[in-house]
């Protein structure tokens, strides 16, 4: 028993890409002659982004002349359940190689302060 957790920020492609792996499952599972049982207990759909938070954040960004990246998140974040209800938008710091949600992640405290600065300004800019 496993759990596979497939993410994309359009919808088709990953439509298109579940259709095929379970395909692909089936078609190896029946050439093994194994039993296989494929249960889908989440399906939730991409949820774009506000344009204009994120335009507020690369604006501070660059205020404050703090570097930044434009990424595509496909991460379940509360964001997603927001995003279809509010504007929402996310903001992310750097982890030491890329490794995140894991015990050997590891984020400088500059890092962390420069993430909070930004935030902090967002917030202020929205409440006035």
């Amino acid at each position: 028993m496993f759990s596979l957790d497939i993410r994309h920020h359009q919808e088709t492609i990953l439509d298109s890409f579940c259709k095929e792996i379970f395909s692909n499952f089936d078609s190896f599972a029946e050439e093994a002659k194994i039993k296989l049982e494929i249960s889908q207990w989440m399906d939730v759909k991409p949820v774009e982004m506000d344009v204009e938070m994120n335009h507020l954040v690369r604006e501070i960004a660059d205020e404050k002349n703090i570097s930044y990246q434009n990424i595509v998140s496909g991460a379940g974040h509360d964001a997603q359940v927001f995003g279809t209800m509010c504007p929402t938008c996310l903001l992310f710091v750097p982890s030491q190689g890329g490794i995140s949600h894991s015990p050997k992640g590891f984020t400088s405290v500059p890092d962390l302060e420069r993430g909070i600065d930004v935030l902090s300004e967002i917030l202020y800019r929205l409440a006035y």
